[in-house]
């Protein structure tokens, strides 16, 4: 049992990091690409981006990979287009899909351009990075999940991630 415990916990870590409350709520903030004509610039707020923080983590565990893809910078979409990122999932479905986020806190830069946001999961805390971009909060995903979406594939990405035990065995 030691061996699940700490497998799903190193994959809760590395599901954090690739980029999730239970279902959205959708009255916080709404999905950038869904309303980036319609919406109002996001406010350049620690509260704003603990909303939107909020959103996108919500959005991922509850496995909407698709729109959690919605939530990246200009920049991470470049490396992997979303059809690809959804696939992952599929080919490798995440052990940890449903574990909910809690945003713990916000510090905006001095120009109010980015934040860093610290949120936890299950026992584990780290930080996601945000950038503001086209008057909305967009997660940034660091520079390790890039360079494994930078493998290009769906196929190679998952065949990693199952090489390195974290995808969900029950699938």
């Amino acid at each position: 049992m030691r061996t699940s415990a700490v497998s799903i916990g190193a994959v809760i870590a590395v599901a954090a990091v690739g980029c999730t409350q239970q279902e959205p709520d959708k009255t916080t903030a709404v999905p950038p690409a869904a309303s980036k004509s319609a919406a109002a610039p996001a406010a350049q707020t620690e509260e704003a981006v603990k909303r939107a923080v909020k959103e996108f983590t919500s959005t991922y565990a509850s496995g909407d990979y698709a729109g959690a893809w919605e939530w990246w910078d200009s920049a991470a979409k470049k490396v992997l287009p979303q059809a690809e990122y959804e696939k992952v999932f599929e080919l490798c479905p995440s052990p940890a899909q449903g574990v909910p986020f809690t945003v713990e806190a916000a510090r905006l830069s001095a120009a109010r351009d980015s934040a860093v946001v610290r949120v936890s999961r299950a026992t584990f805390q780290f930080s996601y990075r945000v950038v503001y971009e086209g008057g909305q909060w967009r997660f940034k995903p660091d520079a390790q999940s890039l360079a494994e979406y930078r493998l290009g594939s769906a196929e190679k990405i998952a065949a990693k991630r199952r090489a390195a035990g974290k995808c969900d065995k029950t699938g």
